[in-house]
């Protein structure tokens, strides 16, 4: 069953994924499943400190989502934070 947002938007709906510890070896794993999956949007990855577009990273090419330090990052609209810091 759909969690949080994507409830609100309907069960079918594409959830919205933050992962952080986005810049290491399982981190960057994670991340590239999220972004080969249709049903998930990778919305948010968090490191350390700012740095490279996570696509990059993961072996994917650019997404346009940089990887952000978590005290700069705005989690509302995540349906789930996966946390592999």
């Amino acid at each position: 069953a759909a969690v949080g947002a994507a409830a609100a938007r309907g069960a079918r709906a594409v959830l919205n994924v933050g992962v952080l510890g986005a810049s290491g070896r399982l981190g960057r794993l994670i991340a590239a499943r999220v972004l080969d999956d249709p049903g998930m949007t990778l919305s948010l990855a968090l490191g350390r400190a700012n740095g490279p577009d996570i696509g990059i990273l993961a072996g994917r090419g650019p997404t346009g989502t940089t990887v952000t330090a978590l005290n700069d990052a705005d989690l509302s609209a995540l349906d789930v934070l996966i946390d592999v810091s």
